[in-house]
């Protein structure tokens, strides 16, 4: 009896996964330069300002569709003058939806390939968005001049005269279901967006003073040389 011939293995098809497209940045582009330890080096019209990077932790994973999860109703919504311009438009085609929730109103218009569920959106409501907060507990309770830098990038630019723990654990770090809408808050989305998408690189910079009127001069004095708006 002749020798069975071994079967030929199959050849192994390697899985390719599709490429992820890195998430674009908004902002203007800046010559600030970065020194060995961090530090942001931000010259203005004025002084040159010197801003300290520091981590956050984040606190739970990242949350995706968190505008699904908004308990209000279609119909209170389109209440607020912020959906004035689509108000019209929802209230007669999409009658059958005012007395339901609002977040999964507008996941069921997503999943249907509707795209009109976007306009109930922000710009940035439909990100992904972690909770994190400052780890520098002392930086936490300081305040000044905060700045959003990333890839060549000013993104942001604020005075903080309350404390950096207040504006980025609690305004930015916490983004709840109805920020995600119209009427929410478009800033905070964005910059838990940034920071949450660019978790490992160093984005947020602060520069502390303590001086309310020196803090207003130096936020002006970068505003006024990188973003073209006049000093008040």
């Amino acid at each position: 009896m002749a020798a069975r011939k071994p079967e030929q293995s199959k050849p192994v098809v390697p899985v390719t996964r599709k490429p992820e497209l890195s998430r674009p940045v908004e902002g203007v582009v800046v010559p600030f330069t970065t020194h060995a330890d961090g530090t942001l080096v931000i010259t203005g019209t004025v002084k040159t300002f010197y801003f300290r990077h520091s981590p956050v932790r984040f606190l739970r994973g990242v949350r995706h569709d968190l505008f699904t999860r908004s308990e209000r109703t279609l119909a209170d919504a389109l209440e607020s003058p912020a959906f004035s311009e689509v108000k019209l438009v929802f209230s007669r085609e999409y009658s059958r939806y005012l007395q339901l929730r609002l977040g999964p109103v507008t996941e069921e218009l997503r999943k249907k390939n509707d795209s009109r569920y976007r306009l109930l959106l922000n710009r940035y409501g439909d990100a992904d968005f972690g909770t994190f907060a400052l780890d520098d507990m002392e930086l936490a309770q300081r305040k000044g001049v905060f700045v959003v830098f990333v890839q060549g990038k000013l993104c942001y630019l604020a005075d903080c005269h309350t404390s950096f723990g207040d504006l980025v654990d609690r305004s930015f770090g916490n983004i709840r279901p109805d920020q995600c809408y119209l009427d929410g808050n478009e800033t905070a989305c964005r910059i838990n967006s940034l920071v949450t998408a660019f978790k490992d690189t160093p984005i947020l910079f602060f520069h502390v003073l303590e001086d309310d009127a020196v803090i207003d001069a130096a936020t002006n004095d970068i505003r006024q040389r990188y973003l073209g708006v006049p000093a008040t």
